[in-house]
């Protein structure tokens, strides 16, 4: 059983910041060790976020609407794709699961990238 998540804010300790992505697992790879990869986002490269949050839509009929992993944050890697970047990322862990949408999850718009800073 997996912890309950109801905002990625929870998972940043005081300080830290992040940068928040949903996907449905396209182009989404964490491999054995951690380390992995997420692709093809507009982002503004000049951030340099502590970690990364991926909230992965879940399969239909599951009774949640996301898992939760978090990463630390490597580098923005550019895509082959113009104005578009890879996220590489290590240590990912599943950390729970969320009943909430992206939107209420990320503070966000429908945009799939949210940049988010714990308080000081």
């Amino acid at each position: 059983m997996y912890d309950e998540i109801l905002h990625a804010s929870d998972l940043l300790h005081e300080g830290e910041s992040a940068v928040a992505i949903t996907t449905d697992g396209t182009r989404l790879q964490i491999e054995p060790d951690g380390s992995g990869e997420s692709g093809n986002w507009k982002v503004d490269d000049s951030r340099r976020p502590r970690k990364v949050i991926i909230y992965r839509t879940a399969a239909p009929g599951l009774d949640y609407a996301a898992e939760v992993y978090v990463a630390d944050f490597s580098r923005w890697r550019p895509s082959n794709e113009d104005g578009r970047f890879i996220i590489d990322f290590l240590n990912a862990e599943r950390v729970g699961v969320t009943s909430e949408g992206w939107k209420s999850f990320a503070s966000a718009s429908q945009n799939p990238v949210r940049y988010i800073d714990a308080p000081q």
